[in-house]
């Protein structure tokens, strides 16, 4: 990302050492030089309320470029409208932590109505120069405008393949959760005996000697993971 996308084209030191070369027509400057607008939090917790559509971002909520909305909390309208008059955080506007951990950064989604938390930061970047994704890769050294967008579509491509993997080991953790729970609660309230299932069982279970049969992934085509996932919630 720090060399662009041409491997031939021309480098020069950054003058920063933790990125080295750049290509040569890349500009460093200060982040503010991309910004309309920089606001800091509010010094203080927001108020919780139970329920209600008004998110307060705390920085456990955002990692590796992506907001957790379990890291979140809900808070009042009123507590909103105080926490968002010096700025109010709009969709492709990114939020910054500070402190605990520093460094993590997202872009807030559209239709999300989020103030800051505590050691958090509004960056509002002009849109004509710099691209909000490629400002959460990359800060402080960046190509123009359609380098960027190149980039981050090609970042994009490289990483969805392990964001698919891991979404769905995720929800298959997510069944198997689920089915140990429900299994637990048939043999607490005696819907399954356990005595009766043990005894059909076969003496030994052969897993080589199935697979030698032609056994294999392809006798799992057809099962969807969603509705077993639909047959578990519904029992």
């Amino acid at each position: 990302m720090t060399r662009g996308l041409d491997p031939a084209v021309p480098l020069k030191d950054s003058g920063i050492p933790w990125l080295g070369e750049i290509p040569e027509h890349w500009e460093v400057l200060a982040l503010k030089r991309v910004l309309s607008r920089l606001v800091d939090c509010e010094h203080k917790t927001s108020p919780f309320v139970q329920n209600s559509d008004y998110r307060v971002i705390r920085t456990s909520a955002v990692r590796n470029g992506v907001l957790r909305w379990q890291g979140t909390y809900c808070t009042s309208a009123k507590a909103f409208n105080e926490w968002t008059q010096r700025a109010a955080p709009e969709a492709g506007d990114v939020i910054f932590t500070r402190e605990a951990a520093a460094g993590e950064a997202f872009i807030i989604p559209k239709g999300a109505k989020v103030c800051l938390g505590q050691r958090t930061v509004l960056m509002k970047p002009q849109k004509e120069v710099y691209d909000s994704q490629f400002l959460v890769h990359m800060i402080y050294a960046g190509p123009p405008l359609s380098e960027q967008i190149e980039i981050v579509a090609k970042v994009a491509e490289l990483t969805e393949s392990p964001s698919l993997a891991i979404d769905i080991i995720e929800r298959e953790i997510t069944l198997l959760r689920k089915y140990r729970t429900r299994l637990i609660a048939d043999v607490v309230t005696g819907k399954l005996d356990v005595r009766e299932v043990a005894a059909q069982l076969p003496d030994e279970i052969d897993s080589s000697a199935a697979f030698e049969d032609g056994f294999g992934e392809d006798d799992l085509e057809g099962v969807a993971l969603d509705e077993t996932e639909a047959d578990l919630d519904e029992a």
